[in-house]
């Protein structure tokens, strides 16, 4: 398999029950490939009981739901349909459920693995360090206080010290930080989106 991005070969990094279903993925690219076997229909005529009163007759695969036809009632001998089980789920259905799920965490795990290898992963540990230290607990606390616990946006009780700018994390200055409510702390990122610490100390092809 070669990845679609830079034509290189990429390796298998999931091979689901001999072959049911595989991922391939390229870490230089991000880029995941997917091969999942289709479903070998099963199609049974069943009784769909959803009430005393409710009964629905149709052709349906046993093995992922999907449908084939509804019949009249005047069609068939309900008295010879088996009924369907509801709650059961179905076979095929179940491991493409099992399959995204071990698909996402192999491709979060891959990623990770890729993202420690970069100046980022490096930018990120220690600012979340940094924010755990004393230092940073002090200054969080003088902001705070220094504004009564008060949002310096909206003025409903402050829970976090934001910082507007990165320029001199670590360094901070009184003026770089603002005590904002969990709302507002949101919309401080979401209004300067270009404003995060990675971005700050990011070098190029690193």
């Amino acid at each position: 398999m070669n990845c679609k991005k830079c034509n290189e070969e990429i390796p298998l990094v999931v091979n689901y029950k001999n072959g049911f279903a595989k991922l391939w993925y390229c870490s230089k690219c991000d880029f995941e490939e997917r091969e999942i076997t289709e479903c070998e229909h099963e199609f049974v005529t069943l009784k769909y009981e959803y009430s005393s009163t409710l009964i629905n007759v149709m052709t349906k695969c046993t093995k992922c739901d999907k449908f084939l036809k509804a019949h009249k009632h005047r069609d068939v001998d309900l008295s010879k349909l088996n009924s369907k089980n509801l709650e059961e789920g179905f076979e095929y259905q179940d491991k493409l459920k099992e399959i995204r799920i071990l698909f996402a965490k192999k491709i979060n795990e891959l990623r990770l693995k890729q993202k420690k290898l970069t100046n980022e992963w490096s930018i990120q540990q220690w600012y979340y360090g940094y924010l755990e230290s004393n230092i940073w607990k002090k200054k969080r606390e003088w902001i705070l206080k220094n504004v009564d616990y008060k949002c310096e946006r909206c003025g409903k009780k402050a829970l976090y010290v934001h910082h507007k700018t990165y320029d001199r994390v670590g360094y901070e200055n009184p003026e770089d930080l603002m005590a904002v409510c969990k709302s507002c702390h949101g919309k401080e990122h979401s209004e300067n989106r270009d404003l995060d610490i990675v971005s700050q100390f990011k070098l190029d092809n690193l």
